[in-house]
């Protein structure tokens, strides 16, 4: 009798129970469902991310290119505000930068032509320009021009800066 009970004990100790099995699968089954989702937001992540980038670079690539202009300006117009960017550039044209509201873009002008977009989706809170007059009588006597756009932004200051000093040549 005593082999009998201990062959029921034995056995019982040789396999899972039902419940175990139950727990097992339910822990698999959560862990599959968590590395899927996870696989699955991956592409969303990527293009999220690539976009971002692409949009950073845009802004640098339009501040580049208004840095490159303002380093040749001779005159800056006294109407120029933080919206709006007023100068004449070595070729004698006039070169004017702002913000549209109602159509969000950072927006370029050459002479009284028509504005042409530069960057799409650009907040009021986005563009910003500040500038320093030392003399408004002047012709190009501003100490420094920061242009700020979204978290990029370019400071331009001039390269010689006298009382004589046309204000051509600027350096970032």
């Amino acid at each position: 009798m005593d082999k009998i009970v201990k062959n029921r004990f034995i056995k019982k100790e040789n396999g899972f129970t039902l419940a175990e099995l139950l727990i097992a699968l339910s822990l698999l089954a959560v862990l599959v469902l968590a590395v899927t989702g996870m696989l699955a937001g991956m592409p969303r992540f990527y293009r999220d991310l690539r976009s971002g980038e692409e949009r950073k670079e845009e802004v640098w690539t339009a501040l580049n290119f208004m840095a490159r202009e303002l380093r040749s300006a001779k005159k800056f117009n006294e109407n120029s505000t933080e919206k709006q960017l007023n100068f004449v550039d070595e070729k004698d044209q006039q070169i004017s930068y702002r913000h549209n509201t109602s159509s969000n873009q950072l927006e370029r002008r050459v002479g009284t032509g028509t504005w042409v977009p530069m960057i799409d989706n650009v907040r009021a809170s986005d563009w910003e320009i500040t500038y320093r007059v030392s003399n408004n009588n002047d012709p190009a006597r501003f100490s420094q021009i920061t242009l700020r756009l979204s978290e990029e932004s370019i400071t331009i200051r001039p390269r010689m800066y006298r009382g004589e000093d046309t204000g051509s040549g600027w350096f970032e």
